[in-house]
């Protein structure tokens, strides 16, 4: 373990709660553009994968009870 760790913090503009480049958005779409600007400047990239993709892959169910 690095008895020194280094963390680097970079703050984000201000989001205008309820607008997304001039248009009213959902609370809804709103976290998932904020979402993707975050995973953006972790260097993620987007997949097509679906929820139940996911749990298939990690549970080999797709999620339902």
């Amino acid at each position: 373990m690095n008895p020194f760790p280094r963390y680097a913090v970079e703050f984000m503009e201000k989001v205008a709660t309820g607008w997304i480049g001039g248009n009213k958005c959902s609370s809804c779409e709103i976290a998932n553009h904020l979402q993707g600007e975050i995973g953006k400047r972790l260097g993620f990239e987007c997949t097509s994968f679906t929820r139940r993709d996911k749990y298939l892959m990690l549970a080999s169910n797709d999620g339902s009870l």
